[in-house]
């Protein structure tokens, strides 16, 4: 109901994806899915399919946002269809996605659609709805024995210490135990601070916290330097250079500055023209052998040093950001193919 009230009747992004315009000259869009086509996430089935995917990859799990306003769920309907068939192989864990619905899509600013708050005594009703999926077997375990959760905005907590505490013993009292609490850390350096030390390890999330003034391509300080590649008249948005931000993630003065126990993050790419049309945040230069070279480089350079020897890939399928891994019509299996070469079990 909110969805037909928010965006029409049957709306679903898949609309926006197919409707995004180029906006400069060799700006890929749109660029639609392949071999998965235009799936519905409520099949149990497209589930299956992306883990097998995925597996053959070399990626051991998804990270699957859980949206829970106040005791409200939304988008909760895939994961509890998958409770409901054991047999399919999706191996997980959950992410509070802790920010308001915004019409602008960003969690920022613009018109709210729904409202993240946090009432008294929240943690033990947060709590109340991960056991069930907790208790699943193919709930993932990194460490070999405590279930993995992460919060994505830390920061946003009305009193972060006193809440995860309050989180930690409400998990306990549900039967679950200790759990491997994490956290997104790209707003951790935010007014509101955030002790590292109350989480067991933060994850690294391009392209939040790596882009700098200098990296603008258009919309920046340093003005248009896109040359025959300008955008077209009346884009209002920004472009970075995502060879740029590959650079800075392996330069020791940010790594410096990250929390200890930091899972390292890589992105494929990122183009919010689907969502935000003119005013578009896009990643220039993105592509297959850009994220292969970005990921050697970490290999190389960050991934003995990252929690657990994880890496986090900070999307699977935003198909409206085209941060995707999965077989599209313009890049194929090329993706998966350059994780394949570098952690793939054949």
């Amino acid at each position: 109901p909110e969805n037909d009230r928010w965006w029409g009747p049957g709306y679903t992004e898949w609309r926006a994806a197919v409707q995004a315009q180029s906006m400069f000259p060799g700006h890929i869009q749109p660029m639609l899915p392949a071999d998965l086509g235009f799936y519905d996430l409520r099949s149990a089935e497209v589930l299956a399919q992306q883990a097998e995917l995925a597996a053959q990859s070399g990626i051991d799990a998804f990270c699957v946002y859980h949206y829970w306003f106040d005791g409200r769920r939304v988008l909760e309907t895939p994961l509890d269809n998958l409770l409901r068939q054991p047999e399919v192989n999706f191996p997980f864990y959950l992410c509070w996605a802790n920010e308001s619905w915004r019409r602008n899509w960003d969690g920022l600013s613009g018109e709210v659609l729904l409202e993240q708050s946090y009432k008294s005594g929240f943690e033990k009703a947060l709590v109340k709805s991960t056991v069930p999926y907790m208790r699943d077997h193919r709930y993932q375990r990194p460490d070999g024995q405590r279930p993995r959760f992460v919060i994505y905005r830390p920061e946003d907590l009305p009193d972060p210490a006193k809440n995860i505490a309050r989180l930690r013993e409400a998990w306990k009292q549900a039967g679950i135990g200790e759990v491997e609490l994490g956290a997104v850390s790209f707003h951790v350096q935010g007014s509101n601070n955030v002790d590292e030390g109350i989480f067991d390890f933060w994850i690294e999330m391009p392209p939040h916290g790596l882009v700098k003034g200098e990296d603008y391509l258009f919309g920046g300080s340093l003005g248009n330097r896109m040359g025959s590649a300008s955008p077209k008249q009346g884009f209002e948005g920004l472009i970075y250079d995502y060879r740029a931000i590959s650079q800075r993630s392996v330069h020791k003065n940010y790594r410096r500055n990250l929390p200890e126990n930091t899972i390292t993050g890589i992105m494929p790419g990122w183009d919010n023209t689907a969502r935000r049309g003119t005013k578009a945040h896009i990643a220039y230069g993105a592509n297959p052998a850009s994220f292969r070279r970005w990921l050697r480089e970490l290999q190389r350079e960050c991934l003995h040093c990252s929690y657990l020897g994880e890496l986090f890939i900070n999307a699977w399928n935003e198909w409206a950001e085209k941060a995707v891994l999965e077989p599209s019509d313009v890049f194929g299996r090329m993706y998966l193919d350059v994780l394949k070469d570098a952690f793939g079990n054949g």
